[in-house]
């Protein structure tokens, strides 16, 4: 059985970037991925009732893959396996 995990970014300021996760790309919100910038592989966490650490792990890891390989991120995020 496949996991997907699909974020969609809602803000973002000089210190954090924000992330609604959801299991579908129209789905639940299961909670909210706050990334410290300064330290975005060790420094974030899902806020919310219900919040999901599984997914918002996995929006976290392309979230910031692809910050490494452009320099911005990502206004979405998707893993799927």
């Amino acid at each position: 059985m496949g996991v997907a995990a699909y974020g969609l970014k809602i803000a973002e300021d000089a210190n954090e970037v924000r992330y609604e996760v959801r299991m579908t790309p129209d789905g639940h919100v299961n909670g909210v991925l706050v990334i410290d910038k300064d330290n975005p592989t060790e420094r974030w966490r899902v806020d919310g009732a219900g919040a999901s650490r599984g997914l918002a792990a996995r929006v976290a890891a392309r979230a910031y893959r692809r910050f490494k390989d452009t320099g911005a991120w990502p206004e979405r995020a998707a893993h799927q396996s």
